[in-house]
């Protein structure tokens, strides 16, 4: 099309708007808006405002739309980065310290604002004490974070005080006093971004608007990933009249913030206003053919409006594109706080039962610390701390992560020398014998045998403690024997590998084993109150080449027998067997060449009515078919009376 002079293109602008109205720059600006085409809406709206007021609705309508255009591309928040030394909420130092349940450290100020009870570093709910009168007395300090705190950070702690009082006296109007406490703040400490947030903020109602863009930038360079300062800088770009830059700014402090505030959407508002109603961006290019005022072509004998982009909104929003592109691939690590090795003592990491410095430190609801063994083994007995008493649940507390980091970062060679010590027990636990035999931890119950199901309801504080050693040490099992009033317990027995347990808040337990190996008692022991065995483990003689078909047929035959007299059991009884020892196992290839045979032969000797005399010895028999035989013996007699497995748990 040809090009048009300047003069003709206001001459034509003026006649379209006279014709049409104002009303069709808004509508035009909406819907251009609504397909995605933002630069092309504000560059329209641009233009309306030289002719006409501006209709702040049609802007706030737009900019809604950007603003949800931009927070779908940003990624959701996972965890808020923040060091070890330092409140998840506020990444301040930690005021009166709280260890929530996972081991992750808040102030309490900030526990007792937070109402969604997850944890901001992990994702991890919690519970808080809740009461209607005073909540915070409910909520216990963690103790040794509290004067690990007080010994590392004493400046710190000082220039939070002076930043509260300057906070208090801000409120009350004194806008000049509360900076110099600000100052005071500064002094002891210069890279608190929260001090230089609010001392940015008192500077902007003073009207020094330079010196809250420069605190601002401190703040953010203290914390970058902390939307607050975004916003205060964009507060003071937005006063210094640079409304581009403060546009950029708030779509930064949109990427941090968790919540997209009102005062947020408010001044993202009014930056667009402001960038859009100056000299400078509603000015008209006419250096291309379509760059014109907003005008009319007749497409095909449709109308068509053609219009030139604003270069100021497009220069703004290719930053906007590019800066969020940055920010939303950045993974900010913050720095750990500094901590003075000389301030560091080892006897400030003592257990108080075992008198070792803590391993796997965790906290109690009450505050205190210990080694996450030593508590679980005082809870064994009572579910009470065992300093102050208070009544405790059995919970899966996390290990205590101010504690544990700074042992392993100030202390490493102690810490080296506690974990091989810990490494060192562990093995004891398991450790194989010079004559080819092992030293096991023996459940003292009932009747086990290889590949069947054997769930176990633990509530002793003896078996619970070995149960837990079990999982520490990596075996994941134990050794089962029944009962024997000449000997403790059994000659023989069975491992079970530990595959889940259920934890119940009075210090119970469900464990659901499967059975593994079995073993012949050469030596009884204990261990802390509950029993150990030296075993052998047991494993079926080869099968010769010669017997092999004679074994196959006699070993189907007894199957066979298993499944006619498992066939003929009432439904209940059936349904019983089935719950707690699961169906018969299918028959394994080669299982002649298995340690312990079939797993279908355990499982029928599991429900037979046998005493436990009778059991032990086929559990002992180390001969294939001489276990088929015995087998078969008791099912063929069980067959012929009639009868139904006895003792199957209802």
């Amino acid at each position: 099309m040809a090009t048009l002079g300047v003069e003709d293109v206001k001459k034509s602008s003026s006649d379209f708007i006279q014709l049409n109205s104002k009303q069709i720059f808004q509508d035009y600006a909406l819907n251009l808006a609504k397909a995605g085409k933002f630069v092309e809406a504000l560059s329209v709206y641009s233009i309306s405002c030289r002719e006409t007021e501006p209709n702040h609705e049609v802007l706030s309508a737009v900019g809604r739309m950007v603003i949800d255009h931009y927070t779908k591309r940003l990624r959701k928040r996972g965890s808020i980065p923040t060091d070890p030394w330092s409140c998840c909420a506020c990444a301040s130092v930690l005021v009166e310290p709280v260890t929530i349940h996972c081991g992750h450290s808040y102030c309490k100020k900030c526990i007792l604002k937070d109402l969604s009870e997850t944890c901001k570093k992990c994702g991890n709910k919690y519970t808080k004490e809740n009461d209607p009168v005073n909540e915070a007395e409910y909520i216990k300090n963690a103790i040794i974070v509290g004067d690990l705190v007080d010994k590392y950070w004493a400046n710190d702690l000082k220039a939070i005080a002076l930043r509260n009082e300057g906070n208090r006296i801000f409120q009350r109007g004194d806008t000049k006093t509360s900076i110099e406490k600000y100052d005071q703040a500064f002094n002891l400490v210069e890279c608190d971004h929260l001090l230089m947030s609010n001392r940015s903020h008192a500077y902007f109602k003073l009207g020094d608007f330079n010196a809250a863009l420069a605190d601002a930038e401190r703040a953010i360079k203290s914390r970058p990933d902390w939307g607050k300062g975004y916003f205060r800088k964009g507060m003071a770009l937005q006063a210094l009249g640079r409304h581009g830059e403060a546009l950029l700014t708030f779509f930064e402090c949109l990427v941090f913030e968790e919540n997209l505030t009102k005062p947020l959407r408010n001044e993202i508002y009014g930056s667009l206003a402001c960038l859009l109603a100056d000299k400078c961006t509603t000015e008209l290019e006419s250096s291309s053919d379509d760059v014109s005022v907003l005008m009319k072509k007749m497409v095909g004998g449709q109308s068509e409006l053609l219009i030139p982009k604003n270069p100021e909104v497009c220069r703004i929003f290719e930053q906007i594109d590019a800066v969020l592109l940055r920010i939303v691939g950045l993974n900010h690590k913050p720095a750990n706080r500094k901590i003075d090795p000389q301030v560091v003592q080892a006897s400030d990491f003592e257990c108080a039962l075992c008198f070792r410095m803590l391993w796997q430190p965790v906290t109690t609801s009450c505050g205190h610390t210990y080694c996450r063994s030593c508590l679980d083994r005082a809870l064994d007995h009572r579910q009470a701390c065992p300093l102050c008493k208070t009544e405790l649940e059995n919970g899966n507390l996390g290990v205590n992560e101010f504690v544990d980091q700074t042992i392993r970062r100030m202390l490493p060679r102690e810490f080296l020398d506690r974990q091989h010590a810990f490494e060192d027990e562990m093995t004891d636990l398991n450790r194989a014998r010079t004559d080819g035999k092992v030293e096991i931890p023996v459940f003292v119950c009932t009747m086990s045998f290889p590949n069947i199901p054997c769930p176990l309801h633990v509530f002793e504080p003896r078996y619970r403690l070995m149960i837990r050693r079990a999982m520490e040490s990596g075996t994941r099992e134990f050794g089962m024997c029944v009962n024997d009033p000449n000997k403790i317990f059994s000659d023989y027995g069975t491992m079970v590998e530990i595959r889940d347990i259920q934890y119940f808040a009075d210090g119970r337990s469900v464990v659901d084993t499967m059975g593994a190996r079995r073993f012949r008692v050469h030596d009884r022991g204990t261990k802390d109150g509950y029993n150990t065995a030296v075993v052998e483990f047991m494993k079926d003689e080869v099968v010769a080449e010669g017997n092999l078909i004679e074994l196959k047929s006699l070993h189907d035959k007894t199957r066979s027998l298993a499944l006619s007299w498992f066939d003929e059991m009432d439904a209940t009884v059936k349904l019983n067997i089935t719950s707690h020892y699961g169906a018969m196992p299918m028959v394994e290839t080669e299982y002649w060449t298995s340690d312990s045979g079939p797993a279908w032969a355990w499982w029928a000797l599991a429900i037979l009515p046998l005493d436990t005399s009778s059991q032990q010895q086929i559990l002992g028999q180390t001969q294939l078919q001489r276990r088929l035989e015995a087998i078969g013996r008791i099912l063929g007699y069980m067959k012929r009376r009639g009868g139904v497995p006895g003792g199957v748990p209802a």
